[in-house]
This record gives structure tokens, C-alpha cells and sequence, in this order.
């Protein structure tokens, strides 16, 4: 019978996913969504299936980011629904991000594109390299922090622009990664493999 039921989802266009509270991991559920779901459909089902009151009235993936349209969603993908709060990562990070001096404008932040901020890796003249550890699969990665405050010319703006292009483009085995590129009110971020 559970080998029917299995079948029968995978020959369908239903996308199967794990829905969690926000801020909660360890309690998730199945939804099979429909096809022709819009994001009000996905948190009306959401919401009932995890007896949300009141309804959720947001949805994020797994790295934090809000999502508005469902065809962004794959089969397989962890989702989390707020009742209208932002994205909070699945463990407490209060108290255990990066520490760093300097003025407000230069903290960085705890947790960023689904990422841990860690212990500082190395530090040049406008950016830090800090390890970072993705918060649900524990995929370590480069994060690379420029500051926007030391980006003062149009020069130095294109020069980071430049880099993050040429990242982009390059595939090469001898040759680092960059997995995505963030931005924070203070900061460029740049991810590595």
C-alpha cells in the first residue's frame, strides 16, 4: 500500500515538500502541493496542516529568502511559514554570532543566506573571510564580508563588480567557487565553496 501511495505522487505533477514553523526545524511536515498553487493556496494549506492560528502570511526557503511565487519552489525543498514575522533561523543564534569591534554599521551579521557566520578565516584591506556553516545540511563555505563603507570611488565599485562578474563566469577546477553573492545594508557578501 505505502509503495502505491508513493508511486502515485511520483506520477503526478505534485511537488512534495517540508513544511516547519519559523525558527523550527525538528517538527516539520509533508505537504504535497498542487500545480496550480499560488503562494496564498501554499500558506492556507501550510497553515492548516501545521494547525497554524492564525494563518501564516509568509513563506521562506531554507537560506532565508522570501518567496513569492511559487514556481520557485522544487520538489523536495524546506520551506518555512511566519504568521508575519521575518525569517528566524531554525537555532537560536543571539548570542553566539561573530564578534567584532568597531562601530554598529560594521558588525556583521549572525547568520546570512542560510549561513552561520563563524571564526574570522583572514582579513584584507576591505573585506574579512569568515567561515560559514549552512544552518539545516551543515555545508561549510567561505563567506567573503566587503565592506560598503570602504567602498568610497566609482573605481573601487567597479573593481568589486568586476570581481563578482569574473566569479561568476569562471569554471575552473584549480579555481574557488562562488556558490551566490548577498547584499546587507553594510555589506557585499560573497559566498565560496
Amino acid at each position: 500500500m505505502q509503495r502505491w501511495k508513493e508511486d502515485f505522487v511520483e506520477h503526478t505533477n505534485k511537488k512534495s515538500v517540508q513544511i516547519n514553523q519559523n525558527g523550527v526545524f525538528d517538527q516539520g511536515k509533508i505537504l504535497y502541493m498542487e500545480p496550480e498553487w499560488d503562494c496564498l493556496d501554499l500558506l492556507n494549506a501550510a497553515s492548516q496542516r501545521m494547525d497554524m492560528v492564525p494563518a501564516a502570511k509568509r513563506v521562506f526557503n531554507a537560506d532565508g529568502s522570501e518567496i513569492d511565487d511559487c514556481m520557485m519552489i522544487v520538489d523536495d525543498d524546506i520551506l518555512f511559514f511566519s504568521k508575519a514575522e521575518d525569517f528566524i533561523a531554525p537555532e537560536s543564534l543571539a548570542n553566539d554570532g561573530p564578534s567584532q569591534g568597531g562601530r554598529e554599521s560594521e558588525r556583521l551579521p549572525n547568520s546570512v543566506g542560510g549561513y552561520k557566520v563563524g571564526e574570522l578565516l583572514g582579513k584584507g584591506g576591505f573585506a574579512e573571510v569568515r567561515l560559514g556553516e549552512h544552518q539545516l545540511t551543515g555545508e561549510k563555505v567561505a563567506l567573503k564580508f566587503l565592506r560598503k563603507a570602504e567602498i568610497h570611488s566609482l573605481g573601487a565599485a567597479e573593481r568589486t563588480n568586476t570581481e563578482i562578474q569574473c566569479l561568476a563566469t569562471l569554471k575552473h577546477m584549480n579555481i574557488i567557487k562562488m556558490i551566490q553573492h548577498l547584499e546587507t545594508a553594510n555589506h557585499v557578501i560573497l559566498i565560496f565553496e
